[in-house]
């Protein structure tokens, strides 16, 4: 059985609330909870990192954050502050932190493309999971990448 490199996608609002959750590997579901207290403990990581006042970039990539077992989990914090925290296996693959950053800001892309619709009625956080071009690019993506 091969092993999906992407684990799970979490999107946190500027108050730290979880808008979204995604697991990509469907045999992994069962994992939810600890995969949603990855999502709270980097959640932690980048506050501590965002309110550092010796930080002196800009980025909205913060990098890796941490390791748990075989999974690494890198962030990225939007301008408005919503943060995506994206979940790589990293013991069977090589991760390169360019590839990292540019699928987050692709999935940032994508995200802003669902918030910002027009066409949109109003912003829950149920938005983005019933966002069909949301959902649909980003199970593309997650396909795209796990097929490198």
């Amino acid at each position: 059985m091969v092993k999906l490199r992407l684990v799970f996608l979490a999107i946190a609002g500027p108050k730290n609330e979880q808008l979204y959750l995604e697991v990509f590997d469907s045999l992994e579901k069962s994992l939810l909870s600890k995969y949603q207290y990855l999502s709270e403990l980097s959640l932690d990581v980048i506050q501590d990192l965002v309110q550092n006042p010796e930080r002196t970039s800009n980025d909205c990539f913060l990098g890796l954050l941490g390791v748990e077992e075989d999974i690494s989990t890198y962030a990225f914090c939007s301008n408005t502050n919503v943060k995506f925290i994206l979940a790589v296996r990293s013991s069977d693959f090589v991760v390169r932190e360019s590839e990292i950053r540019q699928l987050l800001r692709r999935i940032y892309t994508i995200h802003t493309h669902a918030v910002c619709n027009p066409f949109s009625l109003e912003l829950t956080p149920d938005t983005l999971k019933q966002s069909l071009y949301f959902n649909e690019t980003l199970q593309q993506l997650s396909l795209d990448w796990n097929n490198q």
